[in-house]
């Protein structure tokens, strides 16, 4: 059977996650697992634009600005902690 699109790549685990795959429940929980890392001093705190950032996708600054505004978020705290 031929491919219906050759330019398919198979995802492997160092790449970007599709924001489409997680439910609320796992973002919430990937969440909190970041805050919780930031305060045991595992990483300087990220803002809410390079936790976009993480997801296929949304690397560009023009779609996180667009995800931050359509959550009204655009002029919110930057730090997720």
């Amino acid at each position: 059977v031929d491919a219906t699109n050759r330019a398919w790549e198979k995802w492997t685990p160092g790449a970007p996650t599709s924001p489409h795959w997680y439910e609320v429940e796992h973002l919430e929980r990937l969440l909190g697992a970041y805050i919780a890392d930031e305060r045991r001093g595992g990483r300087p705190p990220r803002s809410v634009r390079e936790f976009l950032a993480e997801f296929r996708g949304l690397s560009s600054t023009v779609k996180r600005k667009q995800v931050l505004l359509a959550l009204d978020l655009a002029g919110a705290s930057s730090k997720l902690s």
